[in-house]
């Protein structure tokens, strides 16, 4: 949200010292300001693009992220560079489009004597408005209700952009594995939470599900197996907390199924 922000001003700052430094403000010069600095901004961020890729996870190794939600244990990273990516790209083309419509409205009111290039150039730029919006109501719902895995004192539910798995009892979680998956010429090599119940076989892929698979998979095993210990999901912290003193005091994660 920070960095939306500072990009945020810095667009709008850009644009009031180009207007400054241009003169008088007139409605063809904002358009133009704008579409340079939308130009600038696809460019950085092609470049980030290029230099950190799209997918992978930006947390280290081993990290289990969690939200709180409804006293349950949300195991939930969501896919944070390609949500700031998108959004980033959006943020540029909501400033841009809104620019746009203004200058067009400006040009309009006033008569602006502009070439037809130019008027063309500003009504199909409006359109950047109305669809970055819609956009940015599809990045939102992606970054906040993106995929994971809840963990209950009752039970186990998940859910992925291609599968569901509906609450289901502890009793019923058959077995927890981490599955690896051999890259190949499109896809490079990922890793998958895997959830086998009595009825249906629930994955998560890690390329979807940005936590480390490996400590997810440790998380359930250890309620899966420690039925006594559910009740500490109401509390997030403390659950995770808990994971990690019976690793450290020896217990070895979906190993010990086996």
């Amino acid at each position: 949200m920070r960095v939306l922000l500072m990009m945020l001003v810095g667009e709008f700052a850009f644009l009031l010292g180009a207007g400054v430094l241009a003169g008088p403000p007139r409605p063809e010069a904002l358009w133009f300001g704008s579409l340079m600095w939308w130009a600038v901004s696809a460019c950085i961020i092609g470049l980030i693009l290029t230099y950190f890729g799209w997918n992978g996870a930006i947390y280290p190794q081993g990290v289990v992220s969690y939200v709180r939600d409804a006293q349950n244990l949300v195991i939930r990273t969501p896919r944070v560079r390609k949500t700031i990516i998108g959004s980033l790209f959006v943020v540029s083309n909501v400033v841009f489009g809104a620019c746009s419509v203004v200058a067009l409205c400006w040009a309009i009111s006033v008569g602006a004597e502009l070439r037809r290039s130019w008027w063309s150039g500003m009504v199909t730029t409006s359109l950047f408005l109305p669809v970055s919006l819609y956009i940015a109501r599809h990045v939102c719902r992606f970054a906040f209700r993106s995929p994971g895995i809840t963990l209950a004192p009752t039970g186990i539910s998940g859910r992925t952009e291609g599968g569901h798995l509906e609450e289901t009892d502890w009793g019923a979680v058959s077995a927890v594995s981490a599955v690896r998956t051999a890259a190949t010429r499109r896809l490079p090599a990922y890793t998958s939470v895997r959830i086998e119940t009595a009825r249906a076989a629930f994955t998560a892929s890690s390329m979807a599900f940005d936590s480390d698979p490996h400590g997810v998979t440790s998380v359930i095993e250890f309620f899966r197996q420690h039925p006594e210990h559910r009740n500490a999901l109401q509390d997030p912290r403390a659950a995770l907390e808990l994971v990690r003193n019976a690793m450290l005091s020896g217990w070895r994660g979906a190993e010990a199924a086996a």
